[in-house]
């Protein structure tokens, strides 16, 4: 839905921006579609992105 890559997810994960529930004993991760819809209404402000990519966040070469 976000069409973002798994290390942006992360970073908004570790930013507060969403919150991840753990699926089982496994590593799956699920988010409330409600949350990733109010992700999807911010809207960009003066040119500006609001969520900067994870490589911003993250220090990513």
């Amino acid at each position: 839905m976000l069409g973002v890559k798994p290390a942006t997810l992360y970073a908004y994960v570790s930013r507060g921006v969403l919150k991840s529930y753990r699926q089982g004993i496994r590593r799956e991760r699920l988010y409330r579609e409600r949350d990733i819809e109010r992700v999807l209404r911010f809207q960009p402000t003066h040119g500006h992105h609001p969520l900067p990519h994870a490589a911003d966040w993250m220090g990513d070469p």
